[in-house]
């Protein structure tokens, strides 16, 4: 699939209503085209908040249609045509218990013909020392489904878990510092391997051109970890400077 610079957003569309202070719903739409795809992208959304609870879910529908350069064993025939259609829902909630402490979790599923995603998770926050320091962390587990058109008895169990820690100091009236910690581990399964993709392929070439095209392969189970710190300075009303340094790693087998 190719995509041009000269490519455009042919539409986007925001509509946002408040039902008093408590309700608030929004729906978009974005419609691409190029000369190989053309993308619409609608959803819509709902937050509620009820005292110290606070709810938003949202539904979205992606419809895919274009054509494709497909890769044979010795050569790459014209263009083939597909469409694909993913729907999306999207849970979540909040608890206040004052206004230093917070905790909620999350829930989404998404179906596409070939995929099939669900994931849940946990957070919550703290601040302390008179709101100078907060502390939040996240904990999530997705489970995937990949399985592929060609034969639809084909499918393959993907579960993912993630693990994220942060803290925010306030060190001056000018001054921030925020510290991240995210670790995941992925195990995945034997044929598509962890994120790979069942659309993408490796030529081979050989003295006569390409010889051999094989599909993506990744690891069967894979983690990963980053850190990273920044550090904020306010130099006037809209003049900030920022330094970050992070450190990633990855493991897979």
């Amino acid at each position: 699939m190719r995509l041009y610079v000269a490519s455009a957003i042919l539409a986007v569309s925001v509509i946002g209503v408040a039902f008093g202070e408590e309700t608030i719903v929004k729906t978009r739409t974005d419609v691409y085209e190029d000369e190989w795809i053309t993308a619409t992208l609608s959803g819509a959304s709902v937050a509620h908040e009820v005292g110290a609870i606070s709810l938003e879910t949202s539904y979205s529908i992606d419809v895919l249609s274009g054509a494709t350069q497909t890769f044979t064993v010795d050569t790459i025939s014209s263009a083939t045509t597909f469409e694909e259609t993913r729907h999306q829902v999207d849970l979540s909630a909040n608890y206040a218990f004052d206004e230093e402490r917070s905790a909620g979790g999350f829930m989404a599923t998404s179906r596409e013909t070939d995929f099939i995603s669900n994931s849940a998770g946990i957070n919550g926050s703290i601040e302390l020392l008179e709101r100078m320091v907060k502390f939040g962390f996240s904990y999530g587990i997705t489970i995937d489904q990949l399985g592929t058109v060609h034969d639809p008895d084909v499918w393959e169990r993907a579960e993912t878990h993630t693990l994220n820690l942060d803290w925010n100091q306030i060190l001056s009236p000018r001054a921030t510092t925020t510290f991240l910690l995210t670790a995941s581990t992925s195990q995945c399964g034997e044929v598509w391997g962890c994120q790979a993709s069942p659309y993408r392929y490796v030529p081979i070439e050989g003295n006569s051109g390409i010889a051999q095209v094989i599909s993506e392969h990744n690891p069967d189970s894979v983690s990963r970890g980053a850190i990273a710190a920044r550090m904020s300075l306010a130099l006037g009303s809209s003049v900030a400077l920022h330094a970050l340094t992070q450190r990633v790693g990855g493991l897979g087998s």
